[in-house]
């Protein structure tokens, strides 16, 4: 009988195939490991900054060079992501970081329903706007008590800051605004209505609706922390467990095209390509693409800090959308794959930071 192997070995033997993987159709060919044949799907929301990475390694041919068959799926809202990896239909797929949490522990929307996923891949961070009316008279955040604000999901990083952000002002979330939830493709139509006060959302929103006259930034979610963590490239820990050559075959397609999209030299030909060749980004004006993916308004950064995962489980907890008493500390190291994903980082010659943890200021407060 084949023995089982414990976390900790089942990790060295995991970090140890990384450390030797080469980029190309190379990978992998001296394991005892061979790569499924059969195509993967991808889901994806977009258009949103945190799909790019995905979708770019499609074009670009980074899935093919490393023997991936991949498909990617574009889905209409977060829920049907959610709903893909559960089933398992998707192989991976685009998440927001506090709802990859909320299905890790099996809370909020997610109730009685605990599926462990895993990340080796943030997919977008930063990117975040909140976008008052044109003509509003919000003009700073101690404006916004008495009003509406939109939000496409609650289990968004974006509706956790904002919330944090009123509390700076002491303005009570729950007391003091309104959040209503719409769908994000509605978002601009129901601020152009009147129906809301303002939205939060990530790029390129934010940027369409200053376009087209419906709105204009009030603050950008770098402010309120920088770097934050976005979206996530998620997988089902079973799959990545029982098909580990794929698994890293996959993220290190992706992790590639987050290193070129991050690098302010190489992220405006990258968006180029994207809308020239995706007809979902197509459809927008290039101008308009290349100012919501500007470097420092949107980023790319692929690293998993394990300090931003328990930041956020923190945040989550103080929003009641995470029980109380959950274990970060242990969640966080089973689901960021950190030291895997460093060892993809660099057998594609990047230098990942040599620690799991940085520093969290969130609107000025310290997490660890």
């Amino acid at each position: 009988m084949k023995k089982k192997l414990s976390r900790r070995e089942f990790i060295k033997q995991t970090s140890t195939l990384a450390a030797g993987a080469l980029c190309g159709g190379a990978l992998f060919q001296n394991t005892a490991f061979a790569i499924p044949a059969k195509t993967v799907k991808i889901g994806v929301l977009a258009p949103s900054h945190c799909a790019l990475s995905m979708i770019h390694a499609k074009l670009a041919g980074n899935y093919k060079k490393n023997g991936v068959n991949a498909e990617i799926v574009f889905l209409p809202d977060m829920k049907d992501v959610a709903q893909g990896l559960i089933s398992g239909e998707l192989a991976a797929g685009q998440l927001i970081v506090t709802a990859f949490l909320a299905l890790n522990a099996g809370s909020g929307p997610f109730a009685g329903q605990a599926v462990p996923l895993v990340t080796a891949q943030i997919a977008g961070t930063n990117g975040g706007v909140l976008v008052v009316g044109k003509d509003s008279p919000i003009k700073m955040p101690s404006d916004l008590a008495g009003k509406r604000i939109g939000v496409h999901s609650p289990l968004m990083v974006h509706h956790i800051l904002v919330k944090t952000l009123l509390k700076k002002y002491n303005i009570d979330p729950a007391k003091d605004i309104q959040i209503k939830i719409i769908n994000m493709g509605d978002l601009i139509a129901a601020l152009k209505k009147g129906e809301i006060d303002c939205f939060i959302n990530p790029e390129p929103l934010g940027t369409f609706a200053a376009a087209n006259g419906a709105g204009r930034d009030l603050i950008v979610t770098r402010k309120m922390w920088l770097k934050h963590p976005c979206c996530a490239l998620s997988m089902r820990r079973d799959f990545f467990e029982n098909n580990m050559p794929l698994a890293k075959s996959l993220y290190l397609s992706t992790i590639e095209s987050g290193l070129t999209l991050n690098k302010p030299e190489s992220r405006q030909g990258a968006v180029e390509m994207i809308h020239s060749e995706s007809p979902v980004y197509g459809k927008f004006l290039l101008a308009d693409l290349n100012k919501a993916f500007y470097p420092g308004r949107s980023d790319f950064d692929p690293f998993p800090y394990q300090s931003s995962g328990r930041a956020l489980l923190t945040l989550m907890m103080e929003n009641n959308l995470m029980p109380k008493g959950v274990d970060t500390g242990k969640m966080i190291s089973q689901a960021f794959l950190s030291d895997f994903s460093r060892s993809l980082l660099t057998s594609l010659g990047d230098k990942p930071p040599t620690s799991n943890d940085r520093e969290e200021a969130v609107m000025g407060r310290l997490l660890t």
